[in-house]
């Protein structure tokens, strides 16, 4: 370390020799844009986006390092099941039945969401 700081002033170091980077500002600057447009595209329909407008072939690994570097992080999307118009022809009948309930009619009433809680909880009251 001593002969280092003697020639170069500093205790930084030095830059590596290692693989060029297959991308360079712009095209990392064009991945990013086009992420941004369509936040659901994955890292290969990225890729071949990037090899037809540039004709750069890259991994899909690397369009996912860039935009990790970035601060993009990819996730999967999560499937929502689609409300047709029966199931909100139903979901407006069932509110407009039960929109005069009070408070009380609505605390004898066991949601299917909490049923395993209140079970357990029976459980090891009883």
């Amino acid at each position: 370390m001593y002969v280092i700081f003697h020639e170069t002033g500093s205790y930084e170091n030095r830059p590596r020799i290692g693989r060029n980077r297959s991308t360079n500002p712009r095209t990392d600057r064009h991945l990013i844009r086009v992420t941004l447009q369509d936040r659901r595209k994955s890292s290969k329909e990225l890729r071949s986006n990037l090899w037809e407008q540039q004709g750069i072939a890259i991994l899909p690994e690397t369009v996912g390092k860039r935009l990790k570097e970035t601060g993009l992080i990819g996730r999967r999307v999560r499937k929502k099941p689609v409300l047709t118009d029966v199931h909100k022809q139903k979901c407006l009948t069932w509110a407009k039945k039960y929109r005069m309930w009070t408070t009380d009619d609505w605390a004898h009433v066991i949601f299917s969401d909490e049923f395993n809680i209140e079970m357990f909880l029976t459980i090891l009251c009883v």
